[in-house]
């Protein structure tokens, strides 16, 4: 809850505080970090973006150059989600070049995932395939179809409140895709029931109601052994939704 979200916040703070104080800066930097995502699910992007930027002068200044493109991104998470999107791509530009300057196996891979988000947001949508095909065809990326999955349903969460249903459509096709994929190599992707009823409560307001009993089926499937008094309850209510509707 909020409450835990807010204590967790200030036992890093501390933490950070004290490692501050006495000069260990790699553990001000982790707790920078955690502090950092604390801020982050709470919602205080201007925060996250000062705990950041303390990230990243503490990296520069000890030249650990296996981080900073991870912090510089960071940042543009940040100013992304303040709507700062010029400020966004340049600090997306910058930990770029430094990937390239320092390609460490793991930034290079993660790398289009992390920049997929910011052509999701202005609808670039060719370059935001372009962008996880990229991620997906790289050998050292473990487990990148669940993550990609795992982005979508951001996306989609993201596109759903902000009313772009362009968004939504285009990354429900590519979870889709990716869901079906996986499934005829044997290695089906797990997705969390409540994305689907996401899906499916999309699809009930869009008014297409075959497509939003396909997703409720999933649901309903994944909940099958499940004795969630909470699960079952959010499942119910969706089929409910969907009956009132059609």
């Amino acid at each position: 809850g909020r409450d835990d979200l807010v204590a967790a916040g200030n036992q890093f703070q501390k933490a950070a505080d004290l490692c501050s104080k006495h000069g260990f800066n790699w553990m001000q930097k982790v707790s920078n970090n955690r502090l950092a995502k604390v801020l982050d699910q709470q919602g205080d992007y201007a925060a996250v973006l000062r705990m950041n930027r303390s990230n990243l002068a503490l990296a520069r200044a000890t030249g650990d150059s296996t981080n900073i493109p991870i912090i510089l991104m960071n940042i543009a998470h940040a100013h992304r989600a303040l709507g700062q999107l010029d400020s966004c791509r340049i600090a997306q530009d910058e930990a770029i070049l430094c990937v390239e300057k320092f390609p460490h196996p793991t930034n290079v891979a993660r790398l289009p995932m992390m920049l997929a988000e910011y052509y999701a947001q202005v609808g670039q949508y060719a370059t935001l395939d372009s962008l996880l095909n990229v991620a997906l065809d790289n050998p050292t990326n473990r487990l990148v179809a669940e993550e990609t999955v795992n982005l979508h349903m951001g996306l989609i969460q993201c596109g759903l409140e902000q009313g772009h249903a362009g968004l939504v459509h285009h990354s429900i096709v590519q979870v889709d895709s990716l869901r079906n994929l996986a499934l005829s190599r044997g290695e089906p992707i797990k997705v969390d029931y409540r994305d689907d009823l996401m899906i499916a409560e999309f699809y009930t307001q869009q008014r297409e109601f075959i497509r939003a009993m396909v997703y409720l089926d999933r649901a309903a499937l994944t909940l099958a052994e499940s004795d969630s008094p909470e699960a079952l309850w959010k499942l119910h209510r969706a089929q409910g939704n969907l009956a009132r509707e059609r």
